[in-house]
């Protein structure tokens, strides 16, 4: 599996649907340590290649702050 250190915190984001409310939260996280297995759904990928994925609305707003962070460690 992965490890990884939460190094911070992204705003608390509000995703309004037709049946419920949801809110989301996002953390700033670093990566300490990676086996990864090849039938794992999850994987950690640089910031740089978030936009190759499809992600539900909600996280419309936080991958749009990531675009826009300084380069620096993903």
């Amino acid at each position: 599996g992965l490890q990884v250190t939460v190094v911070g915190e992204f705003p608390e984001q509000l995703q309004t649907y037709d049946h419920a409310e949801l809110r989301l939260r996002f953390f700033h996280c670093r990566l300490v340590s990676s086996e990864q297995r090849h039938d794992s759904r999850y994987r950690w990928v640089p910031r740089t290649e978030l936009g190759q994925y499809r992600f539900p609305a909600g996280n419309g707003p936080l991958l749009t702050l990531l675009e826009s962070c300084s380069p620096g460690p993903s």
